[in-house]
């Protein structure tokens, strides 16, 4: 079964679960992604398919190696792109729904260009400093020349057929086929407005 950024978003969700409290529920997934329980039971299913964690009806869900391994890669990625958008100054309020938006799609030399760039930043706080400064400046002169010309016009994002990227054996890039329409259905970056629960 080929992986999907909502299979992603779940993974992640169980595994920080479990690292926090020590067990993820059926409950505690569905609150914290805003989704049915019983969206949560079917996808937890399909991650059983996968190979992912084992399910047991009634008795509950454990993660399996392979599902560990991912679920760290995925917590790991979600991470660097935050700690990369905060670096670089991107507002806060910014960040979550831009990380969201961006993981699914960023492939495992990208992500560790950033890793390695957000180190070289981090490591010499005058790189850092020359950098904001140098934002700064263009900031300015951009608020100077005012909004004409484009330069602060919002562009379409393509969730087309050539935005995903096909899966490798538990990496981190965007998952293959629908992954672009998922992955655009809403801010999580892949768990379908299908999944919320009915007001």
């Amino acid at each position: 079964m080929t992986r999907t950024p909502s299979m992603e978003d779940y993974l992640e969700q169980i595994f920080t679960l479990i690292k926090e409290k020590g067990y993820a529920r059926v409950a505690d997934i569905a609150e914290a992604l805003e989704v049915h329980p019983s969206s949560v039971t079917k996808m937890i299913q399909k991650l059983d398919k996968s190979e992912y964690l084992k399910y047991e009806k009634y008795r509950g869900f454990v993660l399996t190696p392979k599902g560990k391994k991912l679920g760290k890669r995925l917590v790991d990625r979600h991470a660097i792109l935050e700690e990369f958008l905060r670096l670089i100054g991107v507002p806060e309020g910014d960040v979550v729904a831009d990380v969201e938006g961006m993981e699914h799609h960023v492939g495992p030399e990208t992500l560790s260009a950033l890793s390695d760039l957000v180190q070289f930043l981090k490591e010499d706080p005058k790189r850092l400093a020359a950098f904001r400064e140098f934002r700064a400046r263009n900031e300015e002169e951009r608020g100077e020349g005012g909004a004409e010309g484009g330069a602060g016009a919002e562009t379409d994002v393509d969730d087309g057929p050539g935005a995903g990227r096909p899966e490798a054996d538990d990496g981190i890039g965007a998952a293959s086929g629908s992954a672009g329409a998922q992955a655009g259905a809403d801010q999580r970056g892949g768990v379908g407005a299908g999944e919320r629960a009915n007001a």
